[in-house]
């Protein structure tokens, strides 16, 4: 097996549990050999993206990133034990709507900030986004009608008396993240009486998120 020469990749594969440790080394592995034998593809850069090991072309620029993600693989494991369901638990979905008054703003918090990949824009600006199996959708806020419930009123901040809740794999690799994007805390990263890790963040229009550990996570460092 080639050797990791990134220090913090290697920290990254460390932190691992062995038996996930053991799946990714050998996914990292061919994701290796299949460009050493791919024409064209080049040098790969091994880096981390969000904490989690990543393969980038970048002195030619001939593909995309791919990231060795556990939340990736953990979704992937519920995904295919909800196609074995049946009934209505297996066709509820939900998906969040924010009006935003800024959507380029918006969209850059979602997509740099909280690593949300967004879909083809839609008439009006409607913009659904995605991580793993949260969805959720922009929309400017000026397309709403006066008097709409969800129009807001001069000065009140949008989705007042609501938390959106982001559960992630590692709350330390998220939390190092956003810090790392110069993006301020509305709450610390804590240890809560209830056993999870989490800290809070606001969106540029006051949406109020709480980015959690998931339960059976375990304490993270």
């Amino acid at each position: 097996m080639k050797r990791i020469r990134n220090a913090a990749v290697a920290r990254a594969f460390a932190a691992y549990p062995p038996g996930m440790r053991r799946k990714l080394l050998a996914l990292r592995e061919l994701i290796l050999r299949t460009a050493a034998a791919t024409g064209g593809v080049g040098p790969i850069e091994e880096t981390l993206k969000w904490g989690e090991p990543a393969y980038v072309t970048s002195q030619t620029g001939s593909g995309s990133t791919i990231a060795v993600e556990r939340d990736l693989l953990i979704e992937t494991l519920r995904r295919m034990a909800d196609e074995r369901m049946d009934g209505p638990a297996r066709s509820t979905t939900l998906r969040l709507e924010l009006f935003v008054a800024d959507l380029p703003a918006s969209l850059d918090f979602y997509r740099r900030v909280l690593g949300f990949e967004p879909g083809p824009r839609q008439t009006g600006g409607y913009t659904p986004l995605g991580k793993r199996s949260v969805r959720i959708a922009l929309n400017p806020l000026s397309d709403l009608p006066e008097g709409h419930p969800l129009r807001v009123a001069a000065g009140e901040r949008p989705g007042l008396g609501v938390e959106i809740v982001l559960e992630v794999e590692s709350i330390v690799a998220m939390h190092q993240h956003v810090v790392s994007e110069n993006w301020p805390l509305s709450g610390e990263l804590s240890r809560q009486s209830w056993g999870l890790t989490d800290f809070r963040i606001s969106d540029p229009d006051g949406y109020y998120w709480r980015v959690t550990s998931r339960r059976g996570r375990g304490v993270e460092p």
